[in-house]
């Protein structure tokens, strides 16, 4: 199940294979934001079971993977909440490293502060 609009994004208990994407595209800032803003995304995840969560951040046509909360294992059955700033042009997606598994996880946007 999933459900996008201009100030949120969710997959809802979906289940998803290991070191692969959990939305279908890449999120970044809404479309009908203005490029000089830099916004936020609050990502609240759930997991069926421990895993680490895997960001796989992409700016000027380079994709970089950066571990959430450090490369600790976030334990299933809990809600972990990380927040992602995205200037102009970043997009992002989640995925994570142990077991085929049910995943949800509900983005929102906030507009945070001018660049420059």
């Amino acid at each position: 199940m999933s459900n996008d609009s201009s100030s949120h994004t969710r997959i809802i208990n979906v289940s998803k294979e290991v070191d692969t994407d959990w939305f279908p595209a890449d999120l970044g800032a809404s479309p009908v934001h203005h490029q000089m803003w830099v916004y936020k995304h609050t990502l609240q995840i759930w997991v069926t079971s421990s895993t680490v969560i895997n960001l796989q951040y992409s700016i000027d046509g380079i994709t970089q993977t950066y571990e959430l909360n450090s490369g600790v294992a976030q334990p299933g059955g809990a809600v972990h909440i990380y927040d992602i700033l995205l200037p102009a042009g970043a997009t992002y997606n989640v995925q994570h490293a142990t077991t085929t598994q049910n995943v949800s996880c509900i983005v929102a946007e906030t507009k945070t502060s001018m660049v420059g």
